[in-house]
Protein backbone atom coordinates (compact mmCIF):
# COMPACT_ATOMS: atom_id res chain seq x y z
CA UNK A 1 0.00 0.00 0.00
CA UNK A 2 0.95 3.52 -0.66
CA UNK A 3 1.44 6.28 1.91
CA UNK A 4 2.18 9.48 2.81
CA UNK A 5 4.48 10.58 5.28
CA UNK A 6 4.41 13.52 7.08
CA UNK A 7 6.38 15.21 9.86
CA UNK A 8 4.61 16.57 13.36
CA UNK A 9 8.25 17.74 15.22
CA UNK A 10 10.76 15.25 15.00
CA UNK A 11 8.12 11.98 14.34
CA UNK A 12 7.48 10.76 10.96
CA UNK A 13 3.69 9.19 10.36
CA UNK A 14 1.71 8.37 7.67
CA UNK A 15 -1.22 7.86 6.51
CA UNK A 16 -2.47 6.31 3.52
CA UNK A 17 -2.62 7.55 0.38
CA UNK A 18 -6.30 6.68 -0.67
CA UNK A 19 -7.74 8.58 2.02
CA UNK A 20 -5.60 11.75 1.05
CA UNK A 21 -7.53 14.02 -1.07
CA UNK A 22 -5.04 17.11 -1.35
CA UNK A 23 -2.55 18.42 0.43
CA UNK A 24 -2.70 22.68 1.52
CA UNK A 25 -0.19 25.31 2.03
CA UNK A 26 -2.16 27.67 4.27
CA UNK A 27 -2.11 31.15 2.45
CA UNK A 28 -1.20 30.16 -0.79
CA UNK A 29 -3.19 32.57 -3.38
CA UNK A 30 -4.71 34.10 -0.28
CA UNK A 31 -6.73 31.13 0.03
CA UNK A 32 -6.93 29.82 4.12
CA UNK A 33 -4.81 32.48 5.78
CA UNK A 34 -2.54 30.81 8.35
CA UNK A 35 -3.81 32.96 11.73
CA UNK A 36 -7.47 31.97 10.66
CA UNK A 37 -6.78 27.85 10.45
CA UNK A 38 -5.13 28.54 13.78
CA UNK A 39 -7.55 30.43 15.98
CA UNK A 40 -10.83 28.85 14.24
CA UNK A 41 -9.76 25.26 13.62
CA UNK A 42 -11.94 25.64 10.18
CA UNK A 43 -11.41 25.72 6.54
CA UNK A 44 -13.39 26.15 3.40
CA UNK A 45 -12.34 23.56 1.31
CA UNK A 46 -14.49 22.72 -2.34
CA UNK A 47 -17.21 25.39 -0.77
CA UNK A 48 -17.84 23.40 2.51
CA UNK A 49 -16.63 23.77 5.90
CA UNK A 50 -14.07 21.38 6.67
CA UNK A 51 -13.13 20.93 10.78
CA UNK A 52 -9.09 20.94 10.61
CA UNK A 53 -7.46 18.32 13.46
CA UNK A 54 -4.34 19.53 15.26
CA UNK A 55 -2.37 16.19 15.12
CA UNK A 56 0.31 17.86 17.43
CA UNK A 57 -2.05 18.13 20.27
CA UNK A 58 -4.24 14.46 19.88
CA UNK A 59 -0.82 12.71 19.55
CA UNK A 60 1.91 14.43 21.77
CA UNK A 61 -0.59 16.64 23.68
CA UNK A 62 1.45 19.62 22.83
CA UNK A 63 -0.43 23.21 21.75
CA UNK A 64 -0.71 24.33 18.36
CA UNK A 65 2.68 25.99 17.27
CA UNK A 66 1.68 29.51 16.30
CA UNK A 67 4.13 29.44 13.25
CA UNK A 68 2.32 30.13 10.33
CA UNK A 69 4.93 27.54 8.80
CA UNK A 70 2.43 23.91 8.70
CA UNK A 71 0.29 22.07 6.08
CA UNK A 72 -2.82 21.06 6.42
CA UNK A 73 -3.94 16.98 4.66
CA UNK A 74 -7.23 16.82 3.06
CA UNK A 75 -8.49 13.41 3.74
CA UNK A 76 -12.05 11.71 3.37
CA UNK A 77 -13.16 9.09 5.69
CA UNK A 78 -16.63 7.03 5.07
CA UNK A 79 -17.75 10.02 3.25
CA UNK A 80 -16.75 12.82 5.74
CA UNK A 81 -13.95 15.10 5.22
CA UNK A 82 -11.13 16.71 7.66
CA UNK A 83 -7.83 18.61 7.61
CA UNK A 84 -5.00 17.33 9.47
CA UNK A 85 -2.42 20.43 10.43
CA UNK A 86 1.00 18.47 10.04
CA UNK A 87 4.22 20.63 9.93
CA UNK A 88 4.87 19.61 6.62
CA UNK A 89 4.24 16.23 4.31
CA UNK A 90 6.26 15.44 1.27
CA UNK A 91 6.91 11.72 0.93
CA UNK A 92 5.35 8.73 -0.43
CA UNK A 93 6.04 5.65 0.58
CA UNK A 94 5.23 1.86 -0.19
CA UNK A 95 4.53 -0.36 2.48
CA UNK A 96 3.30 -3.98 2.50
CA UNK A 97 0.82 -4.53 5.33
CA UNK A 98 3.26 -7.78 6.55
CA UNK A 99 5.81 -5.13 6.95
CA UNK A 100 3.76 -2.55 9.78
CA UNK A 101 4.66 -3.58 13.00
CA UNK A 102 1.40 -3.89 15.26
CA UNK A 103 2.96 -3.24 18.40
CA UNK A 104 2.15 -1.11 21.61
CA UNK A 105 5.41 -0.07 22.58
CA UNK A 106 5.86 3.37 21.63
CA UNK A 107 7.65 6.21 22.65
CA UNK A 108 5.94 7.87 25.98
CA UNK A 109 5.47 11.04 24.30
CA UNK A 110 3.38 9.82 21.72
CA UNK A 111 -0.50 8.61 22.46
CA UNK A 112 -1.13 5.70 20.53
CA UNK A 113 -5.47 5.87 20.31
CA UNK A 114 -4.86 6.46 16.81
CA UNK A 115 -2.01 4.69 15.50
CA UNK A 116 -2.35 1.44 13.76
CA UNK A 117 1.08 -0.07 14.07
CA UNK A 118 4.71 1.01 13.13
CA UNK A 119 6.73 0.94 10.08
CA UNK A 120 11.06 0.65 10.09
CA UNK A 121 12.62 1.99 7.35
CA UNK A 122 16.50 2.20 7.49
CA UNK A 123 16.52 2.45 11.35
CA UNK A 124 14.32 5.27 11.27
CA UNK A 125 10.02 4.72 12.45
CA UNK A 126 7.39 5.41 10.63
CA UNK A 127 4.04 5.66 12.75
CA UNK A 128 0.55 4.02 10.78
CA UNK A 129 -2.48 6.48 11.44
CA UNK A 130 -5.48 4.38 11.35
CA UNK A 131 -8.01 5.72 9.57
CA UNK A 132 -10.92 4.52 11.42
CA UNK A 133 -9.58 5.54 14.60
CA UNK A 134 -9.25 9.32 13.42
CA UNK A 135 -12.64 9.19 13.46
CA UNK A 136 -13.27 8.38 16.88
CA UNK A 137 -10.74 11.01 17.41
CA UNK A 138 -12.58 13.73 15.45
CA UNK A 139 -16.50 12.44 17.16
CA UNK A 140 -14.68 13.10 20.87
CA UNK A 141 -13.91 16.35 19.89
Amino acid sequence: MKYLVFRIGSFRLALDINNVLEIIIPGLNGNNPPEKLLSEKLMIYNEKQVQILCLADILFNLPVDNSINFRIIIIELNGDRFGLMVDNADEIVLIAPEDINKTKDYPREIQANILEGKYIEEKKEIYILAPDKILSAVKTI
